[in-house]
């Protein structure tokens, strides 16, 4: 099968080598193989893979035949992708990266035992390296393996990445290296690219506070010590008269993330995607015990305004265009949908600071919650939020 292009990357896929990346918008397994062969890959290369499908195409046999050309890879499968502008549902973005270390899997997420993570180990080097992460998005305990993470090497890299899966919200396998295709985990990439990063969301709040009374790892119990939901549901009825029910939550929920307080910074985005039987509300990613919390609401300008301020964070002091040969978005994938139409227009602001290195666009990722270097530099997952990530040689 060819290589189906799109009118507005044709030229840029003709020359991909230029940049060492590569979009192709389809999963057929022999274009798959065909295509990462064309790479020329020196000493201490990795391609990363990412991979956007809505499951129905098995994405265990490209892992498998992979790992049989005895070629370093790593990467992960997403609800979307993007590049340019534009999101893809079904297609793979592979790009050529310089790797520091090998990339490794810590499996074992959600039951803390992080099998694997003691193989991290920071080389030594003067300069501050890029740690690519992705974890499964549907695991918990995810701040636990952030934590852990950040003791071993936080301060010290520029992190960027986000969660793992599938739109469907069921758990399979996601991440993947040489060593296999895995659930429950994560994968870290350490690279030799100097990165600068912008972390922006643009919600705004519309209540609170509200302290988190009762929580267990990603599941609101109670909210002022009153069920959840039903504090939940009085705060969206009192500001827009709307009736949120279990078979309304996403569509309505997607408008009103909470947010963890932060002093003198911005919120960290916090997405409850699923009531539960009793009204507890399950959020992507976790939320601590008598976390002080806001409810958010945003507009699609606010949140384009963010954007413009997530890209403006990667330039150097006082400098008008972008000091960098390479762009990763990563994007949530519900902010995505809350944007709808507007999506395109936050992605044309990135793409028209990009577009100013020549022959380079931008790709990235939608995510099930993003993961970045955040205020310290220390890593944190995020919702609803845009992260930009900028690299240069």
């Amino acid at each position: 099968m060819p290589i189906t292009l799109f009118p507005w990357v044709g030229e840029y896929i003709i020359n991909h080598l230029q940049h060492q990346k590569m979009l192709l918008t389809h999963l057929e397994l022999n274009t798959v193989i065909q295509e990462v062969q064309r790479f020329s890959l020196e000493e201490n290369d990795i391609l990363m893979l990412l991979i956007a499908t809505d499951s129905s195409t098995p994405v265990k046999p490209i892992v498998e035949s992979l790992q049989k050309l005895e070629i370093p890879f790593f990467g992960a499968l997403f609800p979307g992708i993007i590049y340019g502008t534009k999101e893809i549902t079904e297609g793979i973005i592979i790009k050529k990266w310089k790797a520091a270390t090998a990339p490794i899997i810590i499996k074992d997420v959600a039951s803390k035992q992080l099998t694997g993570l003691d193989k991290l180990v920071l080389p030594e080097t003067q300069e501050k390296l890029t740690a690519f992460t992705f974890i499964d998005g549907l695991t918990v305990q995810i701040d636990n393996f952030l934590d852990s993470l950040n003791n071993i090497i936080g301060g010290k890299v520029n992190f960027i990445g986000g969660g793992a899966g599938v739109m469907s919200f069921e758990q399979q396998p996601c991440v993947f290296t040489n060593e296999g295709f895995f659930e429950d985990a994560a994968v870290v990439c350490l690279t030799a690219e100097k990165s600068r990063l912008g972390v922006r969301h643009g919600w705004e709040k519309v209540a609170g506070p509200l302290v988190a009374t009762h929580t267990e790892g990603n599941v609101i119990h109670q909210l002022n010590w009153n069920n959840a939901f039903e504090e939940y549901k009085a705060i969206i009825k009192a500001d827009s008269g709307l009736e949120i029910d279990h078979s309304n939550f996403f569509e309505i929920a997607k408008n009103y993330p909470f947010g963890i307080y932060r002093e003198n910074e911005e919120d960290i985005v916090r997405d409850s995607f699923k009531v539960g039987e009793n009204g507890e509300l399950i959020c992507f990613g976790e939320v601590k015990p008598h976390t002080v919390l806001n409810v958010l609401k945003g507009e699609p300008g606010t949140l384009i305004d963010a954007a413009q301020e997530a890209i403006n964070d990667c330039k150097t002091q006082n400098a008008s265009h972008l000091a960098a040969t390479e762009t990763m978005v990563v994007n949530c994938i519900s902010r995505r949908h809350f944007l709808e139409n507007a999506f395109e227009d936050e992605m044309d602001i990135i793409a028209k600071e990009v577009k100013k290195v020549e022959g380079e666009v931008p790709h990235g990722i939608l995510s099930l919650g993003e993961i970045s270097s955040y205020g310290t530099g220390l890593l944190d997952i995020f919702n609803k939020t845009i992260v930009v990530g900028t690299f240069s040689n």
